[in-house]
């Protein structure tokens, strides 16, 4: 399981995410390729959290730049964040919809895809 990348100061619940994650069933179908991509993931993660407690302590709304009630900036941040978390969740099957559209049974992480793959494998391997 790789470490928290020592390059990131993130917050303790992101690096817990990153470390249930990598001891999770899940992790076997990451290939070394696709951790740029789960670093991408894990920085929205934490840039998510970051903006959520920001928008808990000040407030949902701000004073504007004409001294009226404005929306939290970090409002809309987090909505396109979230967004953007959706769609990479859904390509590591971090989610149960994407999990259950891969037929991924997550308690022992086989799926019709590991069924797949090991088919291919054989094709591949060729005859024993």
């Amino acid at each position: 399981m790789p470490a928290p990348p020592p390059r990131l100061s993130w917050t303790p619940e992101t690096a817990d995410a990153w470390i249930t994650f990598w001891g999770s069933p899940l992790a076997a179908a990451v290939a070394p390729v696709d951790l740029p991509q789960i670093l991408a993931l894990y920085d929205l993660i934490d840039t998510r959290a970051i903006l959520l407690a920001n928008i808990a302590t000040e407030g949902a709304t701000v004073v504007g730049s004409r001294g009226q009630p404005a929306l939290h900036p970090g409002i809309r941040a987090v909505a396109n964040l979230s967004t953007q978390l959706n769609a990479l969740a859904d390509r590591f099957m971090l989610s149960p919809g994407a999990r259950a559209r891969l037929g991924v049974d997550y308690a022992g992480g086989a799926s019709a895809a590991d069924s797949e793959a090991a088919r291919i494998a054989r094709i591949l391997d060729g005859p024993s």
